[in-house]
């Protein structure tokens, strides 16, 4: 509490809230349209196992297995790399991990793709035209 006293706090409380969710309350909230990512955070408010997978498959998620991540890698080249997924996972009714997937929207990952350096969407190049000795054109990329 020192350090505060030079920083001119002279008090510090931390008040505390209690309070109780009713099941038909947290249910009802899935009802209003939310983002990926605040349904991500609430759905585990969800009690049982069975609602939780329900509202899993209502907003179209997949369960795949633990090996899924490898298949897909990382790399933006090689196809639908893992970062263009939502992932989560869920305990079920025996104590094994279910792993859920959700392809995002193509806006998002356009977004999220030309946010890096390299990729353009747009060709940087300007493109100019040669002719062969037989007359047939052949086009090549002059980057200035």
């Amino acid at each position: 509490m020192r350090s505060n006293k030079r920083k001119v706090v002279t008090k510090e409380t931390t008040k505390v809230y209690y309070g109780v969710f009713s099941d038909a309350q947290v249910k009802e909230t899935f009802n209003k349209p939310m983002d990926e990512s605040t349904f991500l955070k609430s759905f585990r408010l969800l009690k049982t196992y069975e609602e939780r997978k329900e509202q899993l498959i209502k907003r179209e998620y997949v369960q795949v297995d633990e090996k899924w991540e490898e298949e897909h890698g990382t790399d933006i080249t090689s196809g639908d790399p893992v970062n263009f997924y939502y992932n989560t996972f869920t305990i079920n009714a025996i104590g094994e991990i279910e792993y859920w997937v959700k392809r995002k929207p193509f806006n998002i990952i356009k977004k999220q793709l030309l946010k890096l350096s390299h990729i353009k969407d747009y060709n940087p190049a300007t493109p100019f035209i040669v002719k062969d000795d037989e007359g047939n054109d052949h086009t090549f990329y002059s980057i200035k």
